[in-house]
């Protein structure tokens, strides 16, 4: 009989364990939002099972992305000083006197970080999937996944807001903030990759 994960099954095992603990964590501390948002993890972790089972991802991309998931979900459930880790800036790169349009935050960080791997991963399956495929729309597509995914994760925040009476998920510029760091995070992730894998061949 066919192993449920053939490829990659200590990282998913890992995210599965710690997913299932924050969730309690969430349920017990009456953090809907979280809870709710708990579902999309989840429905991740099916869709990277189905994958594992066609690809043979390396297992450091894997254990990226699982170390991305628990920043993520650490973010919704630690504070610092009373302030959920989420909204704490890290560094004072920027401050404005508009309330909210503050960087480095953690999310900010956690945004850059998380949507520069996923972008690297898939650039390595069309990699593998169309070898063929011309460099540049390789990584315009890789991009433009990580982008759509952070568009996705805004669109269940913002359902979040619409169901639930109060969340942490912030305000417009929260949103665009968000975004821009998804962005800047893929492109980084992608030309990293990219000459990362140039330089391989020339060695």
């Amino acid at each position: 009989m066919q192993s449920i994960l053939p490829r990659g099954r200590a990282p998913v095992l890992f995210t599965l364990a710690y997913a299932l603990l924050f969730s309690a964590g969430f349920m017990y501390g009456g953090n809907k939002e979280f809870a709710l948002y708990m579902v999309v993890v989840f429905a991740l972790l099916a869709l990277i099972v189905y994958v594992l089972h066609h690809t043979d991802v390396p297992q450091p991309m894997l254990w990226s992305l699982s170390a991305v998931g628990m920043l993520h979900m650490a973010g919704g459930g630690m504070h610092v000083d009373g302030e959920r880790l989420y909204g704490f800036q890290l560094i004072d790169i920027y401050t404005a006197e508009t309330p909210g349009l503050l960087i480095l935050k953690y999310d900010q960080l956690v945004h850059l970080i998380g949507y520069g791997v996923l972008a690297v991963i898939v650039l390595f399956l069309l990699r593998r999937i169309a070898p063929q495929m011309n460099a540049l729309v390789r990584a315009i597509l890789s991009i433009l996944a990580a982008m759509a995914a952070g568009s996705l994760n805004e669109l269940a925040e913002f359902i979040a807001v619409l169901s639930l009476p109060s969340t942490g998920v912030g305000d417009y510029f929260n949103s665009m903030l968000d975004l821009s760091f998804n962005t800047f995070g893929a492109i980084v992730g992608v030309i990293f990759y990219e000459s990362w894998m140039r330089l391989k061949k020339r060695l």
